[in-house]
């Protein structure tokens, strides 16, 4: 995946937990990285082997 597709804030700010997902969501608005009508995969994994995710149309 090209590096502008993708943001990485992990260097920044750590891990965030169950936050992870939804802090990443608010930088990409505030960065204007994404656009209304865009689709926006939301994934995330927890303990256990757990694994979620979500596609929005923003």
């Amino acid at each position: 995946m090209k590096r502008k597709k993708y943001i990485y804030f992990f260097k920044k700010n750590g891990h965030l937990g169950a936050t992870d997902t939804l802090f990443g969501l608010a930088k990409t608005i505030e960065l204007e990285k994404i656009k209304p009508g865009n689709l926006v995969v939301l994934a995330s994994s927890a303990a256990g082997f757990s694994w979620g995710a979500t596609v929005i149309k923003y």
